[in-house]
């Protein structure tokens, strides 16, 4: 045990200094200032009964997943809980780690906080999820309004299904640039010459031969047979 009558002069006052260092190692705060240009927080810490916090750090360094060849931008938000990280205990020297669940976390409902979902919710209502169970990988923006999703590639982008690919549109679905089909093409509409400017654009056929309803004019002798996938 601590004999506190063997201590000289001012070795006392150490042990509530060194007590407050130790403490600040490891503190939990909240975002109050971001400054996104130059990668700083202030945090608040050590709060009181109504949940103000008592102390806010100077400008300090945030945190990332990742900050190497590989970079996510995912900065925190004023609100946000997070870890302060102090060397020495001097929390103007600390780095805040995002992020623990707070009052402004986007949470899946209870029923889907499982194991196997891997979820990225966007304040806008945008979702991008994975779940291992039903190796499904879901992009919605349905919430959003006005949003886009847009893919770029400098040589091509491909998507590839092995059995049904569906893309569905509520209006319309529109294909700039030349469109090569290699397989049959189904239809359960009519194809029009598409108007522009108010003229109405021809509608070129050529091949050899070609033909139309073969077999006899009232339709196909034999129809073809559809796939399996073909919506009936």
């Amino acid at each position: 045990m601590l004999n506190f009558d063997s201590l000289e002069g001012g070795a006392i006052t150490e042990i509530p200094e060194q007590g407050r260092l130790i403490g600040n190692i490891f503190r939990f705060g909240v975002v109050t200032e971001v400054d996104y240009p130059k990668l700083l927080v202030r945090v608040g810490t050590l709060f009181d009964e109504e949940d103000e916090p008592q102390i806010t750090t100077n400008w300090i360094p945030f945190a990332s997943s990742h900050a190497g060849d590989v970079s996510v931008w995912a900065p925190p938000v004023i609100g946000e809980s997070v870890l302060l990280l102090s060397e020495g205990g001097e929390l103007n020297n600390a780095i805040a780690i995002p992020a623990a669940y707070g009052d402004l976390s986007l949470l899946p409902e209870e029923e889907d906080r499982v194991e196997t979902l891997h979820r990225t919710q966007y304040k806008d209502g945008l979702r991008i999820e994975y779940d291992q169970a039903t190796h499904k990988l879901l992009i919605d923006a349905s919430e959003v309004t006005g949003a886009e999703i847009v893919l770029k590639g400098a040589r091509s982008v491909a998507i590839e299904g092995s059995e049904l690919t569906e893309i569905t549109a509520s209006n319309s679905i529109r294909l700039v640039g030349e469109v090569i089909i290699e397989g049959n093409l189904y239809l359960t509409g009519n194809i029009y010459p598409r108007f522009l400017d108010g003229v109405q654009g021809a509608l070129n056929i050529s091949g050899n031969p070609i033909n139309l309803n073969p077999g006899s004019l009232g339709g196909w002798e034999s129809p073809p047979d559809l796939p399996s996938w073909y919506p009936q």
